[in-house]
């Protein structure tokens, strides 16, 4: 059986399911924000220091 099947969970259930395999961490891993970019508040949520991202990429 799928993780997420719409025919037998709600969207809710699914949208749980989803959030389970998300980490800030991991994911500011994979799209390359810096660790000194990052303002983590938790686990799974956090913020980006933005104003840094883009004095880093200004020239790119």
């Amino acid at each position: 059986m799928a993780k997420y099947d719409p025919t037998k969970q709600e969207d809710w259930q699914i949208g749980e399911l989803a959030e389970e395999g998300l980490d800030f961490n991991r994911q500011c891993d994979k799209i390359g924000i810096l660790p000194e970019e990052r303002i983590p508040m938790g686990r799974k949520i956090g913020r980006v220091e933005h104003m840094k991202v883009l004095e880093r990429l200004k020239d790119e």
